[in-house]
């Protein structure tokens, strides 16, 4: 997950506590977690990795409020549903390269009025006082709320958002057909009742990721490695303990995908891709 994720636990004065991820979808799983659970549990901060909803019914059986970390999977869908409706509140990021974008910002969504109410007095650092607080009490606030202009950037790609899921999806589908059966290749993959919103299209792959990407980048693929820093290297928790994301973390690759891919670019991920994966010194 993104560093930003351990700031705000960090930021919040709480203790992080990490757990292993699930081997098919690369999100948080929900047996680590348990295991982890206490009475000082405060709450599950559940990432959607790179767009692929989290199996929520299993987080929230677990009995801690559970904050649905959407910041990429605008459009992403569980049980029928937005992801974003099922925890306590739900976060969005409007950065440059996410689902939709207002250049930088976000967004929470919650139904919780009380909670709610505590973040508009951290958007405002000047508000009034509530008649029965004295200002000792009152939250501090940090002026961080989205200015007109992005704000407006943003409400006008929200009107675009369908369609800019319906081509992620569109050329999520080129990949799975062109790479499925590739020896060692696997492909992006959701739980149960998902769709996924491909904000990332992330192979695993049975060679060095490294390996692969530059493999693809001499043909004109800006392809990454995915995941080239990991939570609990920022923290003294050895990677022992977390053997799914130690046994991935070098075999990830991340291939181009974004609306404004077109159709010939696609091919040219897709023969560059098929080269890089069969390739003798990347298998």
């Amino acid at each position: 997950a993104c560093r930003a994720v351990l700031n705000a636990v960090l930021a919040a004065g709480a203790a992080p506590v990490l757990v292993d991820i699930d081997p098919v979808d690369f999100n948080l799983a929900a047996d680590a977690a348990q295991r982890w659970l206490s009475a000082r549990t405060r709450l599950i901060l559940a990432p959607h990795m790179f767009g692929a909803p989290a199996d929520l019914n299993a987080l929230l059986v677990l009995g801690a409020p559970v904050l649905e970390d959407a910041a990429g999977a605008l459009g992403a869908r569980y049980a029928g549903l937005p992801v974003g409706h099922f925890g306590i509140a739900s976060i969005y990021s409007f950065a440059s390269t996410k689902m939709i974008t207002a250049g930088q910002g976000g967004l929470l969504l919650t139904n919780a009025a009380d909670l709610a109410a505590r973040v508009e007095a951290l958007l405002d650092y000047d508000g009034a006082l509530p008649a029965t607080s004295k200002a000792a009490a009152y939250p501090t606030g940090y002026n961080e709320r989205l200015t007109d202009v992005p704000a407006a950037i943003g409400l006008a790609q929200f009107k675009q958002l369908p369609a800019f899921l319906a081509r992620r999806r569109a050329i999520a589908a080129r990949y799975d057909e062109a790479l499925a059966g590739l020896p060692g290749v696997g492909l992006p993959a959701v739980q149960g009742d998902a769709e996924h919103a491909y904000y990332r299209y992330v192979l695993k792959v049975a060679g060095e990721s490294a390996v692969v990407v530059e493999h693809l980048q001499q043909h004109g693929v800006d392809a990454r490695v995915s995941g080239s820093h990991w939570l609990y290297d920022y923290l003294d928790v050895p990677a022992a303990e977390f053997p799914v994301c130690e046994a991935i973390r070098s075999h990830l690759v991340s291939l181009p995908i974004y609306p404004g891919l077109s159709d010939s670019e696609v091919d040219t991920v897709i023969a560059a891709g098929v080269r890089a994966l069969t390739a003798e010194r990347v298998r």
